[in-house]
Order: structure tokens, then sequence, then C-alpha cells
């Protein structure tokens, strides 16, 4: 019994993919395929560099959103990157150029942000249904010397 439910559970984990609402498409995270999925609580999903890049291969309309002040923006950041704050009126800043509700946002600042995560919760609970919080953040992305070619 729990070598079945140990199987039904891995498989589960091994086939989660995100959609795109609008199109019906999926795609295959690598932090969903091995397992090492959680979610934040309010229903943010969170993801490594990797899906990062799988995101911006596969949605080119994704935002991505830095939390970090200007000053360590200002040592690097993520490609194509939109500062944000947490703040009541960059909020609302950009839930008004944001309108489209399934638009993918990734969310990250430093390792373990928490201003990031709750920027996350926050944009699920307005209703957002494509938020990504890059745990690993800028220290994760520099690391790996990762790229988005857009």
């Amino acid at each position: 019994m729990k070598v079945r439910l140990f199987i039904a559970v891995s498989v589960f984990l091994s086939s989660f993919s995100v959609a795109n609402a609008e199109q019906g498409n999926r795609i295959q995270l690598a932090s969903y395929s091995f397992g090492k999925a959680s979610v934040v609580k309010g229903g943010a999903r969170v993801v490594i560099g990797e899906d990062v890049l799988k995101l911006a291969d596969y949605d080119e309309e994704m935002v991505i959103l830095d939390v970090r002040d200007n000053a360590s923006r200002k040592k690097g950041n993520i490609t194509w990157s939109e500062s944000f704050s947490a703040k009541k009126s960059s909020f609302q800043k950009i839930t008004k150029q944001i309108t489209d509700k399934a638009t993918t946002i990734v969310i990250y600042g430093d390792k373990n942000s928490v201003a990031a995560a709750k920027s996350a919760q926050k944009l699920m609970a307005e209703g957002y249904k494509n938020v990504y919080w890059f745990k690993g953040g800028w220290p994760e992305w520099k690391t790996k010397k990762l790229k988005i070619d857009m």
C-alpha cells in the first residue's frame, strides 16, 4: 500500500505542469519534475532559476518583478526585470499596468526574500493566477550565470 501511494505521488509530481490559460499549452518546470514543488501561502508557486528561463521561453509577455532596493539592483539584476516594492503605491501601479490576471509574473529578491514571498501572496490575493516566487533570487541567478535571451 505504501509503495503504491509513493508511486502515485511520484507520478503526480513528475507530471505537474503549468497551463497557459489562453493557449492551453503546457510547460514542464524543473522544480516540479523533481518533486521539489512548493507553494507559498496564498497559492504562488516556488521556482528555481532554470524554471524562470523556461517560463521566459514559453511566455514572452512574462513580467519579472525585483523587490530589492535600487542600490542592490544597480549591482545586478535579471534582464527585463522591473523594480517593485510591496508598498501600496507601487503595488497599485503594477496592478494597473498588468490588467490581465492570467499574466505570468515572477517575483524575486535576495535568496529567500520575505518581501518577494509576501508580494507573490498579495498578487495571488488580487486574483492573478500565474504568480511564481523565484526563491533563490538574485544570488542563485548570478551564481548559475543565467541569462534571458529575448
